[in-house]
């Protein structure tokens, strides 16, 4: 599939050269007592919102992060766990996982609580994840998934719903749109792969959920990625 390879392509770039903005939008860090993040993992920081919440990580969870970025949420998933293999990174991208690795020295160095070996890193896709069934207790994406097409979103989510435990958690940040996207935006496979005219709306996103067979579901967070009329965006 012709936009998997831009995507591909694109994230090859980013993690050979850092590439500050390249996804839809940034976040604020999470500051958290003893915890440095590497300004190279804040450059390679290609998501959007967060994924890593306390509540979500007590009782030391098993946690599965797909499409690894730069380390930066692994690195915050590990700093709750503190433990070998606790957290799981998963990628397709060789040389997205050979920066997050190097990322990760540098987090040795600049945090005395942490070591490498608290993640393991993968080579694998998110349409077939290398993670045995029912053996994640917290699976988390963060502006990847906004990615794919219908058919590979559904994949994607059969796949996550596949390697939780049960009464396990999957923990998503996608933009969405509030209106159908014209199709010369959808088809353009370097949007795509930014992150943006893959967006749906947020209604499709929860059915798709629950079809694959999830349960309750939250919102935590919505924000605004550019509003174009601001007189009518309601907070």
């Amino acid at each position: 599939m012709e936009y998997l390879k831009t995507t591909h392509d694109v994230y090859k770039e980013a993690a050979i050269t850092p590439d500050v903005g390249l996804c839809c939008t940034t976040t604020p860090l999470w500051k958290l007592p003893g915890l440095i993040i590497p300004i190279r993992m804040q450059e390679m920081n290609y998501g959007c919102g967060s994924t890593v919440h306390p509540r979500d990580l007590s009782g030391n969870p098993k946690v599965l992060y797909v499409g690894v970025g730069g380390g930066m949420e692994l690195l915050q998933f590990a700093y709750f766990s503190r433990e070998k293999g606790g957290v799981v990174g998963v990628d397709v991208v060789d040389e997205m996982l050979e920066a997050s690795k190097d990322n990760f020295k540098l987090a040795e160095n600049e945090n005395n609580w942490f070591k490498s070996d608290f993640v393991t890193l993968k080579k694998g896709d998110a349409l077939n994840l290398p993670v045995p069934d029912n053996s994640i207790d917290v699976a988390a994406q963060n502006c990847l998934f906004n990615i794919f097409k219908m058919t590979e979103l559904k994949q994607a989510l059969k796949e996550m719903y596949r390697v939780l435990k049960t009464n396990g958690r999957l923990v998503m940040s996608d933009p969405i749109c509030d209106q159908p996207m014209n199709e010369t935006l959808r088809n353009d496979d370097r949007l795509r792969a930014l992150c943006l005219s893959g967006s749906i709306p947020l209604k499709e996103y929860i059915k798709m959920l629950t079809d694959v067979g999830f349960g309750t579901i939250e919102i935590r967070a919505k924000r605004p990625y550019r509003i174009l009329d601001p007189l009518n965006y309601r907070y």
